[in-house]
């Protein structure tokens, strides 16, 4: 009888709990900074400003962002690796990148226990490892080849090389366009790792359209660092795909990896 009044009291509890009776605290941008500021960074205001900026994007959330720096000041590896990953981030963000990617993948170099060099800067041996550096790379190329496609976040001045184009242009919300710049160059990048010729534009192609069909038909949520879709609405609508994929020319894609590599 007693055990099963204290089952019945842990139930009760934790009901309580789940609908919020219990209070639980969400995390603040000020917790993060806390948690920057213990870094000893020496370019923890830099990194401060952008992560807030991604904060009110929702480019990047305050849970995902304190996880990751926690994470870090307890990795093994000097201080400066660790604060060139947090500064690569913070660049992303400064020059108007969705950086899911970049926090995911730190995430997962650290589970598997990589050092923190090659998280930043991958490894040009076999297997191709594409690091921090080279991923960044490849999600600004993207934007710019969207850019160039006349595709653009709603909202945004034009490319002051791009003006005088709006008239063809297609404006995407931020949520959207970030989607298709996030899936679009981890198709190249996961091609890329898998031993995939940067050369062949089809075989790019093909990798492109297979990530942006599939994620446009499967009902999910974009990761973490990203704004969080409602259930039961795809990542990617399906007339983004088919602008992307009646815009981009397999003769694109080849230009568009070898710049983020460094090989042009």
């Amino acid at each position: 009888m007693k055990y099963l009044m204290k089952v019945s009291l842990l139930i009760l509890a934790m009901g309580l709990m789940l609908s919020g009776g219990i209070a639980l605290a969400a995390v603040s941008a000020a917790d993060v900074n806390q948690a920057l500021q213990a870094f000893h960074l020496t370019s923890t205001e830099k990194i401060r400003v952008a992560f807030e900026t991604g904060f009110s994007q929702g480019r990047l959330q305050p849970e995902g962002a304190l996880h990751l720096v926690k994470r870090l000041s307890t990795a093994e590896g000097s201080p400066s690796d660790k604060e060139a990953i947090l500064l690569t981030i913070a660049h992303a963000l400064e020059d108007d990148l969705p950086v899911s990617t970049l926090v995911n993948k730190v995430e997962e170099g650290l589970a598997r226990g990589a050092s923190l060099l090659i998280i930043l800067n991958g490894s040009g041996g076999q297997p191709l490892i594409l690091g921090l550096v080279q991923r960044e790379g490849l999600l600004g190329e993207v934007r710019d080849r969207l850019y160039r496609k006349n595709i653009f976040i709603t909202g945004n001045n034009l490319p002051s090389a791009l003006e005088g184009t709006q008239a063809a242009s297609t404006f995407l919300p931020l949520r959207r366009f970030d989607a298709l710049v996030t899936n679009i160059a981890d198709a190249l990048g996961d091609y890329l790792e898998g031993d995939g010729n940067p050369y062949d534009g089809v075989l790019l192609y093909q990798a492109m359209s297979t990530r942006l069909r599939n994620q446009s038909s499967a009902e999910s949520v974009i990761p973490a660092g990203e704004t969080i879709i409602p259930a039961g609405e795809t990542i990617i609508p399906a007339e983004d795909v088919d602008l992307v994929l009646n815009r981009i020319e397999p003769g694109d894609l080849t230009p568009t990896v070898l710049k983020a590599l460094n090989q042009s």
